[in-house]
């Protein structure tokens, strides 16, 4: 007689949730990542597609990131213009420069103050990118990329250290070179009371080198005299540069015995003495001098045409994630891969394949169970 053993339910169940669990990790796992997203917004300096209303003065770049799993991991920023001159700079908040333009106090909300060397005039592309971090519940977290377009138009320094001399019947003017990388040049305005008129333009010279210009035959005239620095606005199709606000000397008359008076003090305009320098002054000591802004570079092609060209900036790196498309870019935008063990491409597939392995070690313990059961209704025992 024949005896057939009745199933265990327990066992069937305790299998099946075993088999379920190992089916539902596996799911999990297989999935596209459900981490949140890192975000972020570039709170100045405002994007200016059009570059309409370009800023005068250098740009703080301010904005924040947010991530709502583990944190931010690193934040990039970047400003260069679209021939790749520029700066950039990248914080890993797990080590901090200290002092850092990116705050990491709070990673779950990170915050960002930087001020750029932007020694050219132009259009500029802001770019701050950030990365968040990952663990096996946030893993392949989207970085954010922000974008923002600027245009830089910075007037020149006021020329430094204007002196003016007769010489003779002529007029010699004095002063300390510019530093600006774009500078075009400078141009010499008199005038004896009246309206001022340029009567001079003096191609740019090295940063702090001596610059002179002479006005032949105007020292019995007394003329006041300005120079303005000449600077490239960055807008390659435009006929305007951008000045300075001029230094002013004079007026100047010949030579005589008479003995000189002290020079006034600084920031007014000096009235020389016969052959004596006059002292450079500020603008609003004679309204007639134009104040900074821009003027027609007609008469200016020559100095243009001659003037220092921006070269490459070599600590600008074009390789970052944010430069696809500049020369030497990579074709493609590079993908943060995560840790350094191997990435989450590997980290991930492990965990994949340790859950098929487990789920098929769950199949096949539920099929030897079936087999063991059908063998015992045939009476021929456990297999």
């Amino acid at each position: 007689m024949h005896t057939t053993a009745e199933p265990d339910p327990m066992g069937r169940a305790r299998i099946a949730a075993a088999a379920g669990a190992a089916l539902a990790l596996t799911l999990v796992l297989a999935r596209p990542a459900l981490a949140d997203p890192v975000t972020g917004t570039v709170t100045a300096p405002a994007d200016d597609p059009s570059y309409a209303s370009p800023l005068r003065t250098g740009p703080i770049i301010t904005g924040a990131f947010d991530h709502g799993g583990p944190g931010i991991a690193t934040v990039s920023l970047s400003a260069a213009r679209d021939n790749g001159i520029g700066t950039s700079v990248t914080v890993d908040c797990a080590k901090p420069p200290s002092p850092s333009p990116v705050d990491c106090s709070n990673l779950n909300h990170v915050t960002f103050s930087w001020t750029p060397d932007l020694p050219y005039n132009g259009h500029y592309i802001l770019t701050a990118y950030a990365t968040g971090k990952t663990d096996v519940t946030h893993r392949d977290a989207a970085p954010a990329t922000l974008t923002v377009r600027f245009a830089l138009a910075v007037p020149p320094a006021a020329p430094r250290g204007l002196s003016a001399r007769a010489s003779g019947q002529d007029i010699a003017l004095n002063w300390t070179g510019n530093c600006e990388p774009d500078l075009i040049g400078y141009v010499v305005s008199r005038s004896s009371g009246g309206a001022a008129r340029p009567v001079g333009q003096v191609r740019a010279g090295a940063c702090n080198d001596p610059v002179s210009y002479v006005d032949k035959g105007a020292a019995a005239n007394g003329y006041r005299y300005a120079v303005q620095a000449v600077r490239d606005n960055g807008d390659e199709d435009a006929r305007t540069a951008i000045t300075s606000d001029p230094s002013v000397a004079g007026p100047v008359s010949p030579p005589t015995t008479a003995p000189a008076k002290p020079a006034a003090p600084s920031g007014t305009a000096a009235v020389a003495r016969p052959g004596a320098p006059g002292t450079a002054g500020a603008a609003k000591a004679d309204p007639q001098f134009a104040r900074a802004g821009h003027i027609d570079l007609s008469g200016f092609d020559a100095l243009r045409a001659q003037a220092t060209l921006p070269a490459p900036d070599p600590g600008y790196s074009n390789k970052l994630p944010f430069a696809t498309g500049r020369p030497g870019a990579p074709p493609e935008p590079l993908r943060e891969l995560g840790p350094p063990e191997g990435g989450l491409g590997g980290r991930r597939g492990f965990l994949l394949s340790s859950a098929a392995g487990a789920l098929l070690f769950v199949l096949a313990l539920q099929l030897r169970w079936l087999a063991a059961r059908v063998a015992e209704r045939e009476g021929r025992g456990p297999v």
